[in-house]
C-alpha cells in the first residue's frame, strides 16, 4: 500500500461477504486462501489490490483480530486500522461479534 492510501472496507450482510481494498477498485484476479479468504491481485502489475472474505460472520465471527492480521499483512496496512474498520463495518451490518 502506498503512503496515504486509505483502507476501504464494506460488508454485504445479505451475502455475508466482506470486501477490503486500498485505493481505487481495479480489475483483479483472486487466489483462494483457507477459511473463505480470497486475495485479490491487480491484473495490471500484479500488486495486492484487496481481500474478499466469504461467510465472514460464521467463519471469522470470534476471530476478527486474526482476520485483521491476515488482511493487514497482505495489504501492508496497520493491523489496528484493519481490525477497527472490519469490526465497525460488520457491526453496522448487525452481525454478532461474539
Amino acid at each position: 500500500m502506498c503512503i496515504g492510501e486509505m483502507l476501504h472496507v464494506s460488508y454485504d450482510r445479505g451475502s455475508d461477504v466482506l470486501y477490503v481494498r486500498t485505493g481505487q477498485a481495479v480489475p483483479s484476479v483472486t487466489r483462494a486462501q483457507p477459511d473463505g479468504v480470497l486475495f485479490r491481485f491487480a491484473i495490471d502489475g500484479g500488486e495486492a489490490s484487496g481481500v474478499t472474505v466469504l461467510e465472514v460472520s460464521s467463519l471469522w465471527g470470534s476471530r476478527f483480530d486474526k482476520l485483521a492480521e491476515i488482511v493487514s499483512e497482505f495489504l501492508a496496512t496497520p493491523s489496528e486500522e484493519a481490525f477497527v474498520k472490519i469490526k465497525d463495518e460488520i457491526g453496522r451490518g448487525t452481525v454478532s461479534l461474539a
